[in-house]
């Protein structure tokens, strides 16, 4: 059955060494479409120059990337690893042309930086070109570990932006994402979901982590990582994004090798009535 949205268009720009990245964002940005697109009255399209270009004629290929869909965009959500990009006539590179063409319209972008160590083979050219084009920011930039920590503060970002869209083209939201005392006063003073992590040793190294949500609210997009009493990220074998209902149990297991040591603490980062929550616990198994 159809439904009325808006529709608001979201420039992936990003150099050639991060095509995971590129992909988690738009991933995240399906996500949020799934979860909140029909109750909010909003659809967010992703848009890559891979999907989006079209060969054509012109001075050079960044302005017709700018031509064709580059200007037109309302947010933009730039990456940056160790590569610039390849340079233009107008900038350092083309992601970087797309960021500030955006910036002087006045549309919303936000920009991220990998902490990741870089490979051995790095250029060290590009990531100087890297280091400098954050120094020269003007406001403020994020940054990420690694995918997930990537797609949550994405998500993020895109909810604030919704709202702030919302305002200026004078459209009503609806549902979770809708605002006013009303909403606010509800969403402060209603239903909370309450998350809980368990662990226990099963056999041949099986640990096995259950994470209830006791409260009265639904934790949506639930995402899950556990951490060793090393630091180490430990990797388990369960729903990567799950809407954990009130009342609810979920859980994850991991197979542990002589060398792995048991998780130690569980981070949980979820969606409460449009508002992003997180919460880190200590586990013993």
């Amino acid at each position: 059955m159809t439904f009325p949205a808006m529709v608001v268009r979201v420039l992936i720009a990003s150099p050639g060494d991060t095509v995971a990245e590129r992909a988690a964002v738009e991933q995240a940005i399906y996500d949020w479409n799934a979860a909140r697109a029909l109750g909010a009255g909003v659809i967010l399209m992703p848009v890559r120059w891979e999907s989006h270009a079209v060969p054509a004629l012109g001075p050079d290929a960044q302005t017709m990337i700018n031509e064709q869909f580059g200007d037109v965009c309302d947010i933009v959500v730039a990456i940056f690893n160790s590569r610039v990009g390849t340079a233009t006539p107008r900038a350092i590179s083309g992601s970087v042309e797309e960021i500030e063409r955006a910036r002087d319209a006045g549309r919303p972008v936000h920009v991220w930086f990998s902490t990741a160590p870089v490979p051995r083979d790095v250029d060290l050219e590009q990531l100087s070109k890297v280091r400098e084009f954050k120094e020269s920011i003007e406001g403020l930039y994020g940054e990420y570990a690694d995918i997930a920590d990537l797609s949550f503060k994405v998500r993020q970002a895109l909810e604030h932006d919704v709202h702030r869209l919302a305002d200026s083209n004078k459209v009503d939201l609806v549902g979770p994402l809708a605002r006013g005392p009303a909403a606010q006063e509800t969403r402060a003073s209603g239903p909370n979901a309450r998350l809980r992590a368990m662990g226990r040793s099963g056999q041949q190294g099986e640990v096995t982590i259950s994470i209830t949500n006791s409260g009265t609210a639904a934790a949506e997009e639930l995402s899950v990582a556990f951490v060793s009493s090393s630091g180490q990220e430990l990797q388990a074998h369960g729903p990567q994004h799950a809407d954990l209902l009130d009342g609810a149990t979920q859980t994850w297991h991991m197979w542990l090798s002589l060398a792995d040591t048991a998780p130690e603490r569980v981070k949980m980062t979820w969606y409460e009535d449009g508002v992003a929550r997180s919460l880190e616990q200590v586990v013993s198994v």
